[in-house]
């Protein structure tokens, strides 16, 4: 059994609502669209272009961390680096 916040059709609406309000790249675009694939329980995008999924997949990740990064240190008290 799965918490209702990791449901499919919870994720999808967060997603929804969360690109609605900021600023996308290409990547996480195309992340998006992936998931919205398999959880669709599509495989065509995987199947066809791994790799590129996997670029998409990856770059998204890694500006989410750096993104949780950067917040970490504005939150800072003193603003040093975290």
């Amino acid at each position: 059994m799965s918490l209702p916040c990791w449901r499919p059709k919870n994720v999808m609406a967060r997603m929804d609502r969360a690109r609605a309000k900021t600023m996308t790249c290409p990547a996480s675009r195309h992340a998006a669209m992936i998931a919205e694939a398999l959880m669709a329980g599509r495989r065509d995008l995987v199947d066809d272009e791994p790799e590129h999924c996997g670029v998409s997949i990856g770059v998204t990740v890694e500006l989410l961390w750096k993104a949780r990064i950067e917040i970490a240190r504005l939150r800072a008290p003193t603003g040093e680096n975290v």
